[in-house]
């Protein structure tokens, strides 16, 4: 039978006390290992990664870069010197001007005058202008002759209905959707960089400069610096970050080099 009262709460209180700062301590060191690994699992597969690309994909030199821009000045010379030009909307209000100024020159009455609405079609932007004109068959040779080779350029929608002195037409002026050509562009880049994912090594106390690992097929020992694990992911990054600069330098010309090279395009088209 216990004797109560010979019994020692203070070692009792005391030993309990220990088991629990040995257990909480336990924990803490668990749970900081469990967290380690976790980090150094995420560091290693951001690696191996960056590897991965750095062998599937060689980022454009600075000579092909140069040949890009060679190439988009030379469309953009080519461009330059066509008779009409491609912009990237047109002026309405200073459209009509142009053209009841150039009716009135040319002797010719408007009868009807209404813009349109806006459309698009393949990369453009359309302004209809539905118009009829009345005048001297001579006179609306000579108004219709004014509108051909300026800018913008215009095409027709339809056929012209025409009858002695009268003339109903529907012309559509029209613009490149630079917009919706950039949305609609997509670089061929085979190969998508990794994305960076930020590892924070704040949380772990105990095995941030000194995690253990066991290779029991070998029984071998291995230790790892999570620091230098994570400055030798942010020299990488730093690097990645260089290539996808040029990635994207590249993807803005080609992109710029498909854009010239379809407003040529749609140029010639409308000569024909």
């Amino acid at each position: 039978m216990i004797d109560w009262e010979d019994f020692d709460w203070r070692k009792v209180v005391a030993a309990i006390a220990l088991a629990i700062i040995i257990i909480s301590g336990a924990v803490y060191v668990i749970n900081d290992n469990v967290t380690a690994r976790r980090v150094q699992t995420s560091l290693n597969r951001q690696l191996q990664a960056l590897a991965n690309f750095e062998q599937a994909y060689q980022p454009p030199s600075q000579e092909q870069l140069d040949q890009l821009n060679a190439q988009l000045e030379s469309l953009r010379a080519k461009a330059a010197k066509m008779p009409v030009k491609l912009q990237d909307q047109v002026d309405t209000p200073a459209l009509e001007t142009r053209v009841k100024n150039l009716a009135a020159a040319c002797n010719v009455n408007l009868d009807k005058f209404e813009v349109m609405d806006e459309s698009k079609d393949r990369f453009l932007k359309i302004y209809p202008l539905a118009m009829t004109a009345l005048g001297a068959n001579e006179n609306l040779s000579k108004f219709i002759g004014g509108m051909q080779g300026t800018n913008p350029p215009w095409r027709w929608r339809g056929t012209p209905a025409s009858s002695e002195g009268r003339i109903a037409m529907v012309m559509e002026f029209l613009a490149f959707d630079q917009q919706e050509w950039d949305q609609a562009y997509s670089c061929n880049i085979t190969v998508k960089p990794p994305e960076n994912i930020d590892t924070d090594l704040s949380k772990i106390r105990i095995f941030k400069t000194s995690l253990f690992s066991i290779d029991f097929s070998g029984f071998k020992v291995s230790k790892t610096n999570l620091e230098q694990l994570k400055e030798q992911l942010d020299a990488e990054q730093a690097k990645m970050a260089d290539v996808k600069n040029v990635l994207a330098e590249q993807c803005q010309l080609q992109r710029e080099i498909a854009g010239m090279e379809t407003k040529i395009q749609r140029l010639e088209e409308l000569r024909k």
